[in-house]
């Protein structure tokens, strides 16, 4: 069986700064992040799970799924494979070499944000 674990989940959000406050309230140590796109984003690590609020434009809401998952696995590509036969996955981008692994986004049957990493093995 295939070791998968979460490695991050990203809200998307016109309204950070009550965002902000409400996980704040929560107990979640957010701090900024700089984000090459220019757009504010606040993480915190949650054990091994990264958690981060993410502000975007509201002018097209629906261009922009509103939750992302992040999942860390060690075939990308079997993953990848299987994911792209169901019904009701779009794929956004197919398992691309990056820096610092390979990397594949597909959106699930409801429009969620999924991205399929396997990190450079060590």
């Amino acid at each position: 069986m295939p070791t998968v674990q979460l490695d991050r989940v990203t809200i998307n959000t016109a309204n950070l700064p009550d965002m902000l406050e409400f996980y704040r309230a929560i107990g979640l140590d957010l701090q900024t992040k700089k984000s090459s796109l220019g757009s504010q984003v606040y993480t915190t690590r949650l054990g091994n799970i990264e958690f981060q609020l993410y502000s975007i434009n509201i002018k097209d809401p629906m261009a922009t799924p509103p939750l992302q998952m992040s999942f860390e696995v060690d075939d990308i590509e079997a993953v990848f494979a299987q994911l792209s036969l169901l019904r009701g996955v779009d794929v956004i981008m197919e398992p691309t070499e990056l820096p610092d692994g390979k990397r594949a986004i597909v959106l699930d049957p409801d429009g969620q944000s999924v991205e399929v990493i396997q990190p450079l093995a060590l």
